[in-house]
């Protein structure tokens, strides 16, 4: 039987998307690359917040990179809307990251 499933797993990752593109890391002690990241702690509560894939890139890669700009435009967006209910009461952390269109997933 676990030979079975290990045939199945390899046999269906050829028909997964190939992220094999070239991935860098982001530097989070650059504040650049956080969508939310307060100066000073005024909250006893902190928040990690990741906010959903709005990489919309029509390239063939389907990547959006860190510094994509419109990637960053829907993130901040996106962030109004679904943290608004922590603002006064928790710190808000949300750091830009590396999305795959959701569209290599369908």
């Amino acid at each position: 039987m676990k030979k079975i499933l290990i045939i199945i797993f390899i046999f269906a990752g050829n028909f997964l998307p190939s992220f094999a593109t070239e991935v860098q890391l982001t530097d989070y002690s650059n504040n650049a690359n956080w969508l939310s990241k307060p100066v000073q702690n005024r909250y006893p509560a902190d928040v990690f917040y990741i906010y959903p894939t709005v990489c919309t890139t029509k390239d063939k890669t389907n990547v959006c990179k860190v510094d994509d700009f419109q990637m960053r435009e829907a993130a901040k967006n996106v962030i109004k809307l679904q943290t608004e209910a922590f603002d006064t009461v928790a710190n808000i952390y949300a750091p830009f990251y590396t999305q795959y269109n959701f569209r290599v997933f369908a």
